[in-house]
């Protein structure tokens, strides 16, 4: 009997804390038609929550969007699975105590109207017209891509002594590195401006945000004077260093691939802004980061054009 009483007390718990947590938005027949397709299912759509204000939510299988029908009757659809062609909405029922993986159709002059429900508390992200950010990214992008189209840099092949894959990597001009010297010097966002066959100028770029950095001065350094390059460690705490002196270290030319280069242009998917990343070299590889106020953003796996 205490078990029962225990699982039931359980039961009621998670249902009053997933109702507080209920979530529930307004999407207007033209903004649906708009956005759902045949071809794949969204990562984002745009509505309107209780203040009537136009927001983004990111698509999940904890989103149903439920149609009102002309008969009165109301059908919740997983979010995730929908599909829109010939004036025909396709779906899976949501169901969340027997998952079915039949798709049910319903004519969408039938549907008189429809909202979204999130079980879960998630973030809402302020409207912005997103291919229009993603219009101003492709050209910068372009732009770029005439610049770097042409050319022939140095880079620096670092191998580790024992030839792990964890030891070896390249320093490549217009990338960052978290470098030591050894004057005792460190930089933690080094942008690598220009490798010859024995120097290596580097810019500190702590504190400078966006993509101008032609005011900054740079200092060279010989090759053989870095000491280490470190890179951050997953989770973000600590960093794990490669000492150079332990390592073979030589200089390599290579001709530049515009869809390679080691900067790009992309759209901010919190904001709609169009922000300037280039790749930094960590422990799990190089990932893309901006500079504001001196704090690195991660780059958010937004599409790049």
């Amino acid at each position: 009997m205490k078990t029962k009483t225990t699982l039931l007390l359980l039961c009621l718990l998670l249902f009053s804390g997933t109702s507080f947590s209920r979530q529930v938005y307004t999407l207007t027949k033209q903004d649906f038609s708009a956005q759902f397709n045949s071809d794949h299912s969204l990562r984002r759509v745009y509505c309107l929550n209780e203040k009537g204000e136009k927001i983004w939510l990111n698509c999940n299988d904890n989103t149903i969007l439920t149609i009102s029908l002309a008969t009165g009757t109301k059908e919740p659809l997983l979010l995730t699975t929908i599909r829109f062609r010939d004036q025909r909405i396709s779906s899976r029922r949501y169901n969340v105590w027997m998952p079915s993986g039949t798709v049910h159709t319903f004519a969408f002059d039938d549907v008189t109207a429809i909202s979204i429900e999130r079980r879960f508390q998630e973030y809402e992200r302020p409207y912005f017209n997103y291919d229009s950010s993603l219009s101003v990214a492709k050209r910068k992008n372009d732009s770029l891509k005439i610049v770097y189209s042409a050319g022939t840099d140095y880079y620096i092949s670092v191998v580790g002594s024992d030839k792990s894959r964890a030891d070896s990597l390249r320093i490549v001009p217009e990338a960052l590195y978290t470098l030591s010297f050894h004057d005792g010097t460190s930089v933690r966002y080094g942008i690598v401006r220009q490798i010859t066959r024995d120097s290596i100028d580097v810019i500190d770029a702590s504190g400078v945000a966006g993509a101008g950095m032609n005011e900054v001065p740079s200092r060279g350094y010989r090759i053989q004077d870095i000491e280490a390059i470190s890179g951050l460690r997953s989770g973000g705490f600590s960093y794990r260093s490669i000492a150079l002196d332990n390592c073979i270290v030589r200089v390599d030319s290579q001709s530049r691939n515009p869809n390679a280069r080691p900067y790009w242009f992309a759209v901010n998917p919190s904001t709609g802004a169009v922000n300037f990343y280039r790749s930094w070299r960590t422990d799990q590889g190089f990932v893309g980061i901006t500079l504001q106020g001196g704090k690195a953003i991660w780059y958010e796996g937004e599409r790049r054009e």
